[in-house]
């Protein structure tokens, strides 16, 4: 081995810890300026890595729909009248920072997964840190079990439950990943089947103490989709054994959206409150305001405000993209100002991440969103026997994300 050559994977060994580095401490709170730092030597090293013909074609497909989105964003902003200052500010702070994590986390890849010995090593790099998170997240939600025979939606390290269950799905699509690649490899040894195992262990465990609910639904489709992949692209196994495994994660998939229908009491009144929102939408206003009464189920008793808030919040939000088809300027609070210029009052957001963006964007943006997630997906797939591992761990990241956030 040259000098040259040590130094050269040395150097990325550096830089697999700074990845993790970043790993663990982008869900937890108050951590902005390591993060920044650590995103800003990614980035030069990425650009550096991504200024080449070769891989410029190489990516030209899949990052075609978001810089035409970005394009489109940009172009909008200045052709509204007024508030175009403020548009720019929310591009910056909340659109900026995310691009720049695509560029340092593809510049990463390509630095890294060009050297085969260091691949895998990327992939520990990434799950490790959700393994921790989510076995400390796991660790406090038995011990509040244990100790007080309940336990709340846990949090973990990150902001809130939401964001701990981000870390449980993208630590189950990661593993989802290897179990395809162990799958097509299957000399892999005894050790890596047994911590594919364990690691499953802390993230099933990790669903229960997130609590999620509409989550499972995103799970659901994500475990189907890896059921139909092993039956249709598993070429290393036999007929009967990819039924059986791919049946097998079909099933939990489903027990898993059973049990969240089973459990949670706001599925069964779900449909009334549909039609109490349609019908009183316009007429009371306790979604916007909170005076006086919600309205009240078929049954008598007052609406789930959960599920009241939530399809209220739709209901204006359509009809708002409908009155702005074209959007009212790219903002995190779109819903709320939308709501200012409709009632002149009102905050947050639709808890809709496509409706958001409808509004805030405009309807070519969401157009525009919802085929890069498609062209992503596909990508993805004709990757699949190149790169299993990273392929099936992006296509069933994109699907989680996409339906996540439509909801």
């Amino acid at each position: 081995m040259s000098p040259n050559s040590s130094v050269s994977e040395a150097l990325s060994v550096v830089f697999l810890v700074m990845v993790s580095t970043l790993q663990l401490i982008l869900p937890i709170p108050h951590t902005i300026a390591l993060r920044n730092a650590l995103l800003l030597v990614f980035v030069v090293a990425g650009l550096r890595a991504l200024i080449h013909p070769s891989v410029i074609r190489g990516l030209l497909v899949p990052v075609l729909p978001w810089g035409l989105l970005t394009v489109w964003l940009i172009m909008q902003t200045f052709m509204l009248q007024g508030g175009s200052s403020t548009i720019l500010r929310e591009l910056a702070g909340q659109f900026l920072l995310p691009l720049l994590v695509i560029v340092a986390a593809v510049g990463a890849g390509l630095r890294l997964v060009v050297q085969p010995r260091l691949e895998f090593g990327l992939f520990v790099v990434l799950i490790l840190p959700l393994v921790l998170h989510v076995l400390y997240g796991d660790i406090v939600f038995a011990g509040n079990l244990f100790l007080h025979g309940a336990a709340g939606r846990e949090p973990g390290l990150t902001e809130g439950p939401d964001k701990f269950s981000y870390l449980v799905v993208t630590g189950i699509v990661l593993l989802l990943g290897w179990k395809y690649q162990q799958v097509n490899l299957p000399d892999a040894s005894r050790w890596m089947h047994v911590t594919w195992w364990i690691c499953l262990l802390v993230f099933m465990v990790g669903i229960l103490a997130a609590g999620m609910r509409l989550g499972f639904v995103s799970l659901m489709i994500v475990l189907l989709t890896f059921g139909i992949l092993l039956l249709f692209y598993a070429p290393s196994w036999s007929l009967k054994r990819k039924l059986i495994v791919a049946a097998s994660f079909m099933l939990v998939g489903t027990l898993f959206m059973g049990w969240s229908l089973y459990k949670d009491s706001r599925w069964s009144t779900l449909r009334d409150t549909i039609s109490v929102v349609s019908s009183t939408h316009d007429s009371n206003h306790y979604w916007l305001d909170q005076k006086g009464e919600p309205p009240r189920l078929p049954s008598g008793e007052s609406v789930g405000l959960s599920n009241y808030y939530r399809l209220s919040w739709w209901y204006e939000a359509l009809g708002m993209i409908r009155q702005w088809p074209l959007g009212i300027g790219y903002s995190r609070n779109a819903f709320g100002h939308g709501l200012k210029m409709k009632y002149g009052t009102g905050k947050g957001h639709s808890h809709s991440g496509w409706l958001d963006l409808a509004l805030g964007g405009g309807l070519p943006v969401l157009v525009l969103w919802v085929l890069g997630l498609v062209v992503l997906f596909f990508w993805a797939w004709r990757h699949l026997h190149l790169a299993p591992l990273p392929s099936v761990a992006l296509m069933l990241l994109v699907l989680d994300f996409g339906f996540r956030s439509m909801f």
